[in-house]
């Protein structure tokens, strides 16, 4: 028991397990709680952390509209074990308005808010929300979405082509055949940052591109 489940919680529980035994862990599973998330980097170094398929499920019906809830999740239940409708996924809620769920209210954090249309940007289609306090009234967007240009698949996408072994100038080109739309070199390199700690290949690609071309680095087999 605790007062609390900050990371230094999860960490003390998992160095309690370690000394019990615990060996050889890659993967954890969990809620999206940032305290685990943190604790998994800090107690299971080159491990992996994955949030579960109900609270996913959960996270993302919070984006749909109520009469589209049961449509989307069993399209979530066939994604969860196919990459490739995964990203199809990704750009068909993308393209729905779907992409970022809010919250809160970023100006008076209520949490009574309802759907308010969608506003095309230059590369995205953004869900907006209104704030349902008396006293704010306000129209606004996820805050994972404020700011952003490129949908997310796009992200993932460059991401997953610079681990490969391509350079930022290359995934971008490849970015651009792909999709039609390509961020500068110096963009890429912000996502790649920014999402680092979700990304732990990136401590083994310099020593990756050193062995292996963009095509050989993952292999490919189909199990009989």
């Amino acid at each position: 028991m605790a007062d609390s489940e900050d990371s230094l919680f999860w960490e003390d529980l998992f160095d309690d397990l370690k000394e019990r035994g615990l060996r050889g862990v890659k993967l954890i599973v969990s809620d999206g709680h940032k305290g685990i998330q943190k604790a998994v980097r800090e107690s299971f170094i080159g491990s992996s952390w994955q949030m579960c398929y109900v609270h996913l499920t959960r996270q993302a019906l919070k984006k749909v509209p109520k009469k589209k809830q049961k449509e989307v999740a069993e399209k979530i239940k066939e994604a969860v074990v196919d990459r490739h409708k995964y990203n199809d996924l990704i750009m068909e809620l993308d393209r729905m308005g779907y992409k970022g769920a809010a919250d809160c209210c970023p100006y008076c954090n209520s949490k009574n808010f309802v759907l308010r249309g969608t506003r095309k940007n230059k590369y995205q289609l953004v869900q907006l929300y209104l704030c349902k306090n008396a006293e704010c009234g306000r129209t606004f967007t996820a805050s994972d979405v404020k700011g952003k240009h490129f949908p997310l698949n796009i992200v993932i996408e460059g991401m997953s082509y610079y681990n490969l072994g391509f350079t930022l100038e290359e995934t971008c080109s490849l970015l651009k055949k792909k999709f039609g739309v390509s961020p500068e070199p110096s963009t890429l390199s912000e996502w790649i940052s920014q999402y680092k700690p979700l990304c732990r290949y990136e401590r083994l690609r310099p020593y990756a591109v050193k062995m292996f071309s963009p095509k050989d680095t993952v292999e490919v087999v189909t199990l009989a």
